[in-house]
């Protein structure tokens, strides 16, 4: 599935073809002014095809203030309480160590954009809505010691399939979720100093 970014250059491109093509039935030897309406489709188009880069520059250049701070050479990102809506920011910080983005907005599809972020140790998602789908893309995270899951819905299902077996897991808040207290305790039994909010 192609995202919209990817959607406006595929459009681009087809406007610069049909241009291109209206240019060539229309023939180049005749007058100029006859010719505007396919040259303002082709200037449509290399816009469609420019704003994914574009975007993507400005979006990557954002800066967060307050919101990212060095902490010992780390990245601490909060992104909780960001009233932006847009967390395309996270693509583009692979380095982050610490994030906090517990949004009632976040959903399993934003937990995509935490893919490249080998270095990520803590990530708080309480009270977002987080299922069990979303635990996959947890999954992947392989340096993750630490996760804020409060007020998910996430189930012993999906615990078990993607979280039981990682590894490096030592903390895991886990109140207001559906997750058992014997799952719970056999995950802590599976290596000393876990710990659990339950």
């Amino acid at each position: 599935m192609y995202t919209i970014l990817e959607y406006f250059f595929i459009g681009g491109c087809c406007l610069l073809a049909i241009a291109a093509l209206w240019l060539i039935a229309n023939g180049w030897r005749r007058q100029w002014r006859n010719q505007w309406s396919p040259v303002l489709v082709g200037l449509l188009g290399i816009a469609a095809v420019a704003f994914p880069a574009a975007y993507t520059r400005i979006v990557e250049n954002i800066d967060l203030g307050p919101r990212e701070k060095y902490v010992d050479g780390e990245l601490h990102l909060t992104l909780t309480g960001w009233d932006q809506h847009n967390y395309m920011v996270l693509s583009h910080r692979p380095q982050t160590v610490v994030l906090q983005m517990a949004n009632p907005d976040v959903t399993d599809e934003t937990l995509k954009l935490l893919n490249g972020m080998t270095k990520l140790r803590e990530l708080d998602l309480n009270d977002t809505q987080v299922t069990d789908r979303g635990l996959s893309e947890l999954s992947k995270l392989p340096t993750l010691e630490i996760l804020r899951l409060r007020g998910t819905k996430i189930t012993d299902a999906g615990f078990r399939e993607h979280l039981l077996e990682h590894a490096g897991l030592q903390r895991l808040e886990l109140s207001q979720t559906e997750v058992s207290s014997d799952l719970i305790a056999d995950w802590k039994s599976r290596k000393s100093g876990r710990r659990v909010i339950r």
